[in-house]
């Protein structure tokens, strides 16, 4: 079993556009015809002629090798208005532009419209060139309607459907860079906001007075066991940690310790700290001056 081709969207939008074109202008055309058919209704008559009838053939070969026949009636008639003698061949309107393959029934034309016969014929009053024998609507008067139809119904669903996978494939490929982009952000920022940890927490000795610790007193030691705690939370994502002394060698600790620290007199005002989000350093009473005017 041959397998069916799908149809690229790209070449779908092209073919229906196309589509839709054709088929704007086949139904523009017919219902003009089917219009003119309509009111063809209406018309005046006059005393007319037939002064030619025949069966004409046409015979045609498709890729495949196969002969095909189709049969048009070809009458013609002569009729006078307003003193002007008009000959036309459409008995009805569309019959000149259409053939079938049913040869009964174009015969059963000729032979109704005999040459020399009297007819009765229609005329359009704004356009007296145009007339018929057989007023009204026929099947020969929709057909360029019904095709045109079918055509821009066909080339619309085309076109539709083809834009619709575009803009499908395009969402999802956009979806898929924002999902990179994000998911490379995420990395970004967890790598660029993780504090450095000191390595321990000890009891500064005499090179540290420098940083303003109060060596006196032990700096509490369950500070490390708060850190790991709350590291996971988004808490450690703020501007409330900090690294002390000149070396970095305490903490890190959240605001509220290096307030506590401070009213205690373990630190001093002078300390320096260091954000471990974004690597700022400044004094603890800048710190807290800071964080007093946010």
């Amino acid at each position: 079993m041959a397998q069916v081709r799908r149809l690229n969207p790209f070449a779908g939008v092209i073919l229906g556009f196309l589509f839709l074109i054709g088929g704007g202008v086949g139904m523009y055309f017919g219902y003009s015809t089917f219009d003119l058919a309509r009111s063809s209704n209406s018309w005046p008559s006059v005393a007319g002629e037939i002064v030619g009838s025949s069966l004409s053939t046409s015979t045609s070969t498709d890729s495949k090798g196969r002969r095909s026949t189709t049969y048009r009636a070809n009458i013609v008639f002569k009729y006078t208005v307003n003193g002007k003698n008009f000959r036309t061949n459409t008995p009805w309107i569309g019959a000149a532009d259409t053939s079938s393959s049913n040869r009964s029934g174009a015969q059963s034309t000729v032979n109704k419209y005999q040459v020399g016969a009297q007819a009765k014929v229609f005329y359009n009053p704004k356009q007296p060139s145009v007339a018929v024998l057989e007023p009204g609507v026929t099947f020969d008067s929709m057909l360029l309607l019904l095709f045109g139809g079918i055509f821009f119904l066909v080339g619309g669903l085309t076109f539709v459907g083809s834009m619709f996978k575009i803009f499908a494939v395009a969402m999802m490929g956009g979806a898929g860079i924002l999902a990179f982009l994000n998911s490379n952000k995420n990395k970004l920022s967890t790598q660029s906001l993780t504090p450095v940890r000191s390595k321990k927490l000890h009891k500064p000795d005499s090179s540290d007075s420098s940083d303003s610790i109060n060596s006196e007193q032990q700096i509490d030691l369950d500070d490390e066991m708060d850190y790991a705690n709350q590291k996971a939370s988004s808490s450690i994502y703020e501007n409330d940690w900090y690294v002390l002394g000149k070396n970095k060698r305490y903490g890190p600790y959240p605001l509220s310790k290096i307030q506590k620290y401070l009213s205690v007199g373990k630190i001093k005002e002078k300390t320096k700290c260091e954000s471990v989000v974004d690597g700022s350093t400044i004094t603890v009473k800048q710190l807290l001056e800071h964080k007093d005017a946010a």
